[in-house]
């Protein structure tokens, strides 16, 4: 087992260990978030960093998995369980809908396509009220029901959160080593070359987007069933998305581990100043939170994750440096 690897296997285990450790409900909470923010940043790093289709309207997704399942629950009484298949395959077919129309673009027209596509999903949330209610939201039912994905204890939330992002971790892991990936990768490097070589790249693209809006949609469901609430603002706001690719941005896009390391810095930093200065000067927060992210991407353009492999194989290569001096030396 290599250092790498044993830092990985840590990095993952521990919010749970941190989750059973302490009964702090506030704790519980942050740490509820801060995984699903690693669910959402790991989805989105499916299309944009394997693939590296910057999507910036991945709310879209997030929104129809919250709806879908939403409506399901209220209307027919539908287990979120299930809602949340339902929302993730419907969100999966409209991301390859998308994709059929939107991949032929290049560079920022795709972007703003996506942007474009989920300001019309949200608009249509706010006028269909007979359906969502509009900017009223909708309210779930609060009576703790494990098959109506509604607990008693924050710290199942943050069980079941763990398990969907080591569950996608351990996805993008294997995509990233599959046939697949690697046709991604060679894409992601040079599309002339790869398609010279005969790769499909286009339905590879397609399939990566299906993956990414099926696994964000399953993120919009937990997020409803965490807050029972939602409303087109809070659902389908273009904030999300961009908090989604900042982070896997931050982390390292285009590893599994990456966006992780990501969520676990951008996500309680943006906490910690919202906690710390929010009430102080308006807007103080945010200025401190962009100059902190700002400063980290100067010093590590590549993401955290890349640099410390970097700096990793350098001390290793020092190290095996060293040791064969001395050999000869002896």
């Amino acid at each position: 087992m290599t250092g790498m690897f044993r830092i990985q296997l840590a990095l993952l285990a521990a919010p749970m260990a941190l989750a059973l450790l302490t009964g702090d409900s506030f704790i519980h909470d942050s740490l509820t978030q801060v995984l699903l923010w690693g669910v959402l940043a790991l989805a989105w790093n499916i299309l944009g960093g394997y693939a590296r289709q910057i999507s910036v309207g991945h709310v879209a997704f997030f929104g129809i998995g919250a709806y879908t399942s939403t409506l399901l629950r209220i209307g027919f009484d539908i287990s979120p369980w299930l809602g949340m298949i339902a929302g993730g395959l419907l969100a999966a077919s409209a991301g390859v809908l998308l994709g059929l129309i939107t991949f032929r673009l290049r560079g920022p027209f795709f972007t703003m396509a996506t942007i474009a596509f989920a300001e019309v999903l949200r608009i249509l949330a706010v006028n269909l009220r007979g359906l969502t209610k509009g900017s009223e939201g909708l309210t779930l039912d609060s009576t703790p029901n494990a098959a109506m994905f509604v607990f008693g204890s924050l710290r199942t939330y943050v069980f079941v959160a763990w398990v969907m992002m080591v569950g996608l971790f351990l996805l993008s892991w294997m995509l990233g080593r599959s046939k697949t990936g690697l046709r991604l990768l060679a894409f992601r490097e040079d599309e002339t070359a790869a398609r010279s070589l005969g790769v499909n790249t286009y339905r590879l693209r397609l399939l990566a987007m299906g993956l990414s809006a099926f696994f964000t949609a399953i993120g919009g469901t937990f997020y409803a069933q965490f807050l029972l609430f939602i409303d087109p603002d809070s659902v389908f706001g273009v904030d999300i998305s961009l908090q989604m690719a900042l982070i896997s941005v931050v982390g390292g896009i285009g590893s599994a581990i990456g966006p992780i390391i990501g969520t676990y810095l951008v996500v309680p930093f943006g906490q910690v100043l919202r906690a710390e200065l929010g009430a102080q000067l308006a807007g103080l927060h945010l200025v401190v939170y962009g100059l902190g992210l700002i400063f980290v991407l100067w010093r590590m353009p590549d993401g955290v994750w890349p640099t410390v492999e970097r700096l990793v194989a350098g001390f290793s290569r020092r190290g095996a440096g060293g040791a064969a001096k001395s050999g000869t030396a002896a």
